[in-house]
């Protein structure tokens, strides 16, 4: 950031983001939620933790609002992790970061999160001939499919480039909510209600969780499970994208998230922020898969594993 203030001209716009000082303390949230059933939990942390961005952002939205339009644009705040996106030049960053209700203002950044590309090819005589992927029998959950964990009545949400919701193994497990007027998900990169994915990796994702095997071959793991496809940057993305879907998950009822994405360590990315929202997701509730050990697998090489995938909940931190 101090960099960039200090190539950037009075007008320009520097993308920041501020982090208010104050977050709702995890151990309250364990314990107010103790004994609450699974939707009255998610309900609950995610009241709480919007009252708290609500009471600690205030003064920060006052000062952006009350800026110039030239001066200001592309605010966003966020709750699940309790922070506020914006645009603005470097004399109101100083401003900023001389508040007291400020712990510190950093400069946002895109990168290419996704971890591996996907590997299209026709199938062989051998994929033809398989009632399930590999994989899926590898990991042995045709055994749990028998003791009736199949995926039925369990909401995932997808947060990657999206998804082909007229698959034939996936049509039918895609979510479809009526009432609030979505479709299968949200596209957070154009800003619309249609998640089609047209790079090919969120629906390779989707179908390692939910594939039903309508096309000859079952390649989910949960294969009467339900979609949500949450569609962010297809190659490059900022984390305020995929806190978006994060909120989005927990507003409309997920029960998993998952992601084969994360920011590389060359990237720098902000393991204080993510930390906390893997913590507010925990707290609610909710289970989140995140990809880990794709860079190799060295557990000698520091940067081996992206985050948010290196933001584990406490017992498992070493």
């Amino acid at each position: 950031l101090a960099a960039g203030l200090a190539g950037a001209g009075s007008d320009d716009l520097i993308p920041v983001l501020v982090k208010p000082v104050g977050r709702v303390d995890p151990a309250y949230l364990a314990a107010a939620t103790a004994g609450m059933d699974r939707d009255a939990r998610r309900d609950f942390v995610a009241e709480v933790l919007k009252a708290k961005a609500d009471e600690t952002q205030q003064g920060i939205l006052d000062v952006l609002s009350s800026a110039p339009s030239e001066q200001v644009s592309g605010v966003r705040s966020f709750w699940i992790v309790n922070a506020v996106a914006c645009d603005v030049t470097p004399a109101l960053v100083r401003e900023l970061a001389t508040r007291e209700d400020v712990q510190y203002v950093r400069y946002r950044s895109c990168a290419d999160i996704l971890i591996e590309p996907v590997d299209v090819h026709p199938s062989s005589c051998l994929d033809a001939s398989r009632a399930n992927a590999w994989g899926v029998d590898k990991i042995e959950a045709p055994e749990v499919w028998g003791w009736g964990y199949e995926g039925a009545g369990v909401l995932v949400s997808v947060i990657d480039t999206g998804v082909n919701y007229n698959h034939l193994d996936l049509h039918n497990q895609m979510w479809h909510d009526t009432d609030a007027g979505y479709h299968y998900g949200w596209d957070f990169d154009d800003n619309d209600g249609d998640p089609m994915d047209q790079y090919g990796h969120g629906t390779h994702c989707a179908g390692s969780v939910a594939s039903n095997g309508t096309a000859g071959t079952t390649c989910g793991v949960a294969p009467e499970a339900t979609i949500m496809a949450l569609r962010v940057g297809v190659t490059f993305a900022d984390e305020q994208d995929v806190w978006d879907a994060m909120q989005f998950s927990i507003d409309y009822d997920a029960d998993v998230i998952t992601m084969s994405l994360g920011w590389p360590q060359s990237q720098s990315p902000q393991r204080t922020e993510w930390r906390e929202g893997e913590e507010n997701i925990l707290a609610a509730g909710i289970f989140h898969s995140v990809a880990a050990g794709n860079e190799g697998g060295d557990p000698n090489d520091w940067g081996d594993i992206r985050t948010p995938g290196d933001s584990p909940p406490p017992w498992l931190h070493p």
